[in-house]
């Protein structure tokens, strides 16, 4: 995917999965949810906005870097994931992608 990434085109697909691979670890991300954030100007290419999803592993945590997912409808398209935090009682892992 090379267009430019929107809140739009990703919140039909809340509660998808997204397949990621890095080197021999692979995972899959179910995208959780789609946040808004306020305009910080008035020229912005797009309205910023947040990704969170939820890997089903519990066991491969991926560093904050830029991930290749894999979507059945959106394509392949590369994201940069933080890892945000894992359910209570040590779950799965939580990351982040930030669009400003």
């Amino acid at each position: 995917m090379t267009e430019l990434l929107t809140s739009a085109m990703f919140t039909p697909h809340i509660g998808s999965e997204f397949a990621v691979q890095v080197r021999e670890h692979a995972d899959v991300l179910t995208l959780v949810e789609v946040g808004d954030l306020p305009s910080g100007m008035q020229n912005d290419v797009r309205a910023p906005f947040t990704l969170l999803f939820k890997g089903a592993s519990t066991s491969t945590l991926f560093d904050q870097q830029i991930l290749v997912l894999e979507h059945p409808v959106l394509g392949v398209t590369e994201i940069m994931l933080t890892p945000c935090g894992r359910d209570s009682g040590g779950g799965c892992f939580h990351y982040e992608a930030v669009f400003n």
